[in-house]
């Protein structure tokens, strides 16, 4: 590839969070970037314009890219990227992730409930922020390991950045990108997990609207994929894996 590759991690994490996936790769000279992503980790940078403005700002600070990966928020973010930046990639990895919410009442919904998610963040420090994030469905039933994986990276983030991301990139604050999807001109593969029943269906949904486009069931997975089955993924990104 030309480019170096491009990891983006989920809501309150950070770039850490692929490390178990690039130490799993079988190629030792695989050596991506995964940048924090304002308001996570040490990003204090603030960003204006939502995920737009992030993505265009990415692919300013990391082009040429090779394949461009995001899990679950960092996979909308790839998205926008692909989409507004034709290009910018040779091939984009979506991982546990919706091109954003169609119905426009629902929409607003989800915006005043992360809204209202913020403000509690705010008011609460890392632990408790660490306590009510992961308590939600979608990592309720995850391993202990991938539990305590995900626990360190909320801690790695300050509530006040995590309550400004949310305001900016949630997904209530997304304007949906299912009708730009055959636009997309590059190879993409739509990672779920067997246990992520909803996010399976959107990667089947998505699929079908993607000209060059695969779907990858991860088995006995849920959905955060980077911290449950970083070997399974290294061998979809890594080159001497895939």
């Amino acid at each position: 590839m030309s480019g170096t590759d491009l990891l983006l991690h989920g809501f309150a994490g950070t770039g850490r969070s692929w490390d178990a996936v690039i130490q799993a790769a079988a190629d030792p000279q695989w050596r991506p970037n995964s940048p924090d992503l304002p308001g996570h980790g040490t990003n204090t940078v603030p960003v204006h314009g939502g995920i737009p403005g992030l993505a265009a700002s990415l692919v300013d600070a990391h082009r040429p890219i090779g394949t461009l990966a995001g899990y679950s928020m960092g996979g909308r973010i790839a998205l926008q990227m692909a989409l507004d930046h034709p290009g910018c990639a040779e091939r984009l990895v979506l991982v546990s992730m919706s091109p954003g919410i169609e119905d426009p009442d629902e929409r607003a919904r989800r915006g005043q409930a992360d809204h209202e998610l913020a403000a509690r963040f705010e008011q609460m420090g890392p632990d408790e922020v660490a306590d009510l994030w992961l308590s939600g469905p979608l990592f309720a039933e995850d391993p202990p390991q991938a539990q305590a994986r995900a626990r360190e990276q909320v801690l790695a983030c300050e509530p006040a950045g995590l309550a400004r991301a949310l305001r900016e990139f949630g997904p209530g604050e997304m304007e949906p990108l299912w009708g730009r999807l055959p636009q997309l001109g590059l190879p993409v593969t739509v990672v779920a997990g067997e246990r992520d029943s909803r996010y399976r269906e959107i990667a089947d949904r998505m699929a079908a609207r993607i000209p060059q486009a695969e779907v990858t069931v991860i088995p006995g997975a849920g959905h955060a994929l980077p911290r449950e089955a970083p070997g399974e993924l290294a061998a979809l990104l890594a080159p001497a894996s895939g």
